[in-house]
């Protein structure tokens, strides 16, 4: 019995609080209302971490709120995490400072600051990069909030953990390649599959650990390879336009050596609007299939928006500075 609606409950929730100004000045209004858009546009449809997203101006009453404390949330607000700053005015720049709180115990878990040109004519280019840094930063499979709810995880009864927790299980698996993990992880899919069985996350996890269970002569899985690539299929047919399954399916081929199918699922992947781990794990396959320094490029595209991927990605420059 699958219930969308509990399946939204369970997702944490990421609170962001539009940026105000330490100067209050109305005339820089316009370009925080236009920062807070492109960061809730690159938020919204994020494809890899599965966060409810929700955004507020105002408390209650109509008031402004304090964007640095999170005790000005409304006390009936169910947010996980905070996102917050303050916009800043200088000679020829805009200083934007970013922080995330754990509502939980009110705890700033990450804090960074941007420098924005303005008056400028890229100030909008600016903008959207500055807006892609900060999504990267915190809500790629391997950014601030993941790798925190990772740890929280790693103690958890599998009986107890829902379909969200249970998905991260394959991403503990991939930051560790620890074959505890492998069996921690297939176990915690399997079972929550059982109760949720269109769950993209959790298809895609599974179909990734059969591939694995080849590449890595685990050898538990029987016909591990043609079950991790029909996995890989309903993770695609549940949102084509998601870049899950096409990840699961492209390690699928990759493991069987099956160059021209992997070259045009990573073409389709390339098309859509991956996160930093999504581009990552291309320039992976790219570097160690076609070609090492096209790979890298989309490697270093990625860590320039999330520098924090799995170590084993770091083959593809290291098998191209050997080679060399």
């Amino acid at each position: 019995s699958y219930d969308p609606v509990l399946r939204q409950e369970i997702r944490p929730a990421l609170l962001f609080i539009p940026f105000s100004t330490l100067t209050g000045d109305p005339a820089l209004s316009p370009l925080i209302l236009g920062l807070a858009e492109d960061l809730l546009l690159r938020l919204n449809p994020n494809k890899l971490v599965d966060l409810r997203v929700a955004s507020m101006g105002r408390g209650p009453d109509g008031e402004v709120i304090n964007s640095f404390d999170a005790a000005s949330v409304p006390a009936d607000s169910d947010a996980r995490f905070i996102l917050h700053g303050h916009v800043q005015a200088g000679d020829g720049s805009l200083r934007l400072y970013v922080s995330l709180t754990d509502a939980r115990d009110n705890r700033r878990i990450w804090t960074e600051k941007f420098d924005l040109p303005y008056p400028s004519r890229t100030f909008l280019e600016t903008q959207e990069a500055v807006s892609a840094q900060i999504v990267g930063a915190l809500v790629d499979s391997f950014g601030i909030i993941a790798r925190l709810l990772m740890q929280e995880v790693s103690y958890l009864d599998l009986n107890k953990a829902n379909s969200y927790e249970t998905s991260l299980l394959y991403y503990i698996w991939e930051s560790t390649q620890d074959k505890g993990n492998y069996i921690r992880a297939i176990q915690g899919i399997e079972r929550s599959l059982a109760t949720d069985p269109y769950n993209q996350s959790l298809l895609a996890g599974l179909s990734r650990l059969y591939s694995a269970d080849h590449h890595y002569a685990f050898n538990r899985i029987p016909e591990n390879l043609n079950k991790s690539m029909d996995l890989a299929k309903m993770a695609t047919g549940i949102d084509d336009g998601a870049p899950l399954g096409r990840l699961a399916m492209a390690y699928s081929l990759f493991v069987q050596g099956r160059k021209q199918a992997l070259d045009e699922t990573l073409k389709i992947m390339l098309s859509m609007d991956l996160t930093p781990y999504a581009l990552s794990l291309a320039g992976f396959f790219t570097g160690l299939a076609f070609d090492l320094e096209e790979g890298m490029a989309l490697q270093e595209k990625a860590a320039g928006l999330n520098p924090r991927q799995p170590g084993y990605h770091q083959i593809v420059p290291f098998i191209y500075h050997y080679s060399r």
